[in-house]
């Protein structure tokens, strides 16, 4: 995913249906990540961010970048909030146009690199019991113009406001 100069990617161990069975009653408190990396740094992450679960899908906030939900393996859905992080994430560093560039000096440690990424934990996070019965795959924003009312019936309320 990418949003405003950032990828992301979700990270987990690459176990099996039949493995993740087995293992759940010893790993019951593994946590997993989402990395994020500005463009201005492509080698190191800068955020950590922490879920329950493995991550199956995540999704920017288009209306607030510095929100971003996940969906878990075991159904669950999580919210991370970015914000107090937002400088770090927009450090852009002064580069000499006669060197080899923001990424080769990486490469070869001649830019000064940021202190350890910090792990964001979570702020919100969905009941496993009230929860999807299986693993979240796709996730999807409503646009601020829409409101969804019981029954899933969507309603435009940029529509009423207009009428009044």
């Amino acid at each position: 995913m990418c949003s405003l100069g950032i990828v992301a990617v979700s990270v987990g161990e690459p176990y099996s249906l039949n493995e993740r069975i087995e293992l759940s009653f010893k790993l019951v408190h593994s946590n997993s990540l989402v990395l994020l990396w500005s463009f201005t740094d492509p080698i190191h992450p800068q955020l950590f961010l922490e879920a329950p679960e493995d991550i199956l899908c995540f999704k920017f906030n288009p209306s607030n970048p510095n929100l971003i939900v996940g969906g878990c393996i075991n159904g669950q859905v999580v919210i991370w909030d970015i914000t107090d992080y937002q400088e770090r994430l927009q450090i852009h560093r002064s580069i000499n146009t006669k060197e080899k560039g923001p990424v080769m000096n990486a490469l070869f440690n001649t830019e000064p690199k940021l202190d350890h990424a910090p792990i964001v934990s979570y702020v919100a996070l969905s009941s496993i019991d009230a929860g999807h019965s299986k693993g979240v795959t796709g996730i999807e924003w409503i646009p601020d113009h829409l409101e969804v009312r019981e029954g899933g019936k969507t309603i435009n309320v940029n529509q009423f406001a207009c009428q009044k």
